[in-house]
């Protein structure tokens, strides 16, 4: 049900966000009181978010590929060389970055596939055909159209910076669902290579990102401390792999 929210309550102005959030910029006891009463309060800050269908719909997700591996599908420029028969296993799940995901969904595989976005500015870019989406609480208004959607709290997952990367928030969200072996694919800066977009993907480009994705490697290995992990850089001739080593 939409609630229509006012634009004061007791004398004080509630403020509406780009992402459907609404915020105070000072207590009230009479407009926290409303707001409490009819929209989701984050924690104990002063910003709420309409209550939506989808908000616990995640937890049909934990555990649900238990001791399974999965991919992790990166935007490197060696994306351009993946191929369909890289897949040979239809019950793996697919674990798409951002853009990434039409590179996936051009293979038409049977596998369960995802799409992972916590950047407000790419919902034209990342728009999935038949894929699910997991999209952050800020994201709740994107893709309304589609059929799977899970919402989830970025802090439920341990995710509490807002610099961190969508690969974390997607490891994080795979190890809910139980997964501790992954293969990632086109995170090509991570493994010594280049640090600029595949030309499949709709980013705009913006020169080379090398710096930046490897300062969210080190993030990476944070969160993958107790998993297994293989990182593969398709080639025109075939894949380069390398296993990463727990430190």
């Amino acid at each position: 049900m939409n609630i229509k929210v006012p634009h004061i309550i007791g004398k004080t102005r509630i403020r509406k966000l780009n992402d459907g959030s609404y915020i105070l910029v000072r207590r009230n006891q009479e407009a926290e009181a409303w707001l409490d009463n009819h929209l989701e309060r984050e924690g104990n800050n002063l910003i709420w978010y309409p209550s939506i269908k989808e908000r616990y719909k995640y937890k049909e997700l934990g555990g649900k590929y238990k001791d399974l591996p999965c991919y992790f599908i990166g935007k490197g420029p060696s994306l351009d060389n993946l191929k369909r028969e890289f897949f040979s296993a239809s019950d793996v799940p697919i674990f798409c970055i951002n853009d990434s995901i039409h590179k996936i969904e051009s293979f038409d595989l049977p596998n369960p596939v995802y799409m992972m976005q916590l950047d407000q500015a790419r919902e034209s870019q990342c728009q999935p055909k038949r894929a699910a989406v997991i999209l952050p609480q800020e994201l709740q208004s994107y893709y309304l159209d589609l059929e799977h959607r899970y919402i989830v709290k970025k802090k439920d997952f341990g995710i509490c910076c807002n610099g961190a990367p969508t690969i974390v928030f997607a490891i994080a969200l795979a190890q809910y669902m139980g997964i501790f072996d992954y293969i990632f694919i086109a995170f090509d800066a991570m493994q010594g290579g280049l640090g600029h977009n595949a030309t499949c993907t709709k980013t705009t480009y913006r020169g080379d990102q090398t710096a930046t994705y490897i300062r969210q490697f080190g993030q990476v290995k944070r969160q993958i401390v107790d998993a297994n992990a293989v990182f593969v850089m398709p080639t025109e001739k075939g894949y380069e792999r390398w296993t990463y080593q727990k430190q």
